[in-house]
């Protein structure tokens, strides 16, 4: 009955191993999922910025266009109060398209820096999960040790001691008993 619990005692702790390394795993690849919606986001945004600068070309060439033409029509020519209106608006639509291009590179960067978060933690949580698994195999190891090995012709368990009566078997030193 013994070597059945014992079987069943470790087999338990092999599958709750596997299962922590599965759930690092199925984390990291959500991670990276997660991080892949952030690149293509990050691209949108790119895309975005190349259309408003765009945009904002297409506004000015008009601006300058209408206000040539206006001044035609009446007879002015574009110099003075004219051409400084022009050139205001002009630096208004600039300025304008300075500030969208700020606020979209800003976006951008973000969803870079969560990508790369997504990634980071992904990567974590796959070290955690191997840890996790380490440490399980090795608890129900050293449980396995403590409650089945003892007494059967050990060499861990045998004491040895010094000529001053300090234990220093190798069971001593790894657990850290008190030597006396």
């Amino acid at each position: 009955m013994a070597g059945v619990t014992a079987a069943l005692t470790l087999g338990s702790a092999a599958l709750s191993a596997y299962g922590s390394y599965q759930k690092g795993k199925a984390e990291k690849e959500q991670a990276e999922a997660n991080a892949q919606i952030y690149d293509a986001q990050a691209k949108n945004i790119r895309e975005a910025q190349k259309i408003t600068a765009g945009q904002f070309r297409t506004q000015g060439n008009v601006l300058r266009g209408q206000a040539t033409a206006d001044a035609a029509r009446n007879g002015l020519k574009i110099s003075g109060t004219t051409a400084s209106s022009i050139s205001q608006s002009i630096m208004q639509l600039q300025m304008d398209n300075a500030y969208q291009q700020f606020n979209l590179e800003a976006k951008r960067i973000n969803a870079m820096n969560n990508a790369a978060l997504q990634r980071y933690q992904g990567k974590m949580a796959y070290r955690n999960g191997l840890m996790e698994a380490g440490k399980t195999a090795l608890t129900a190891g050293i449980d396995y040790k403590n409650k089945y090995w003892k007494g059967f012709n050990n060499p861990f368990s045998k004491k040895e001691r010094l000529s001053g009566g300090f234990d220093i078997s190798n069971e001593a030193l790894f657990y850290g008993q008190p030597m006396a």
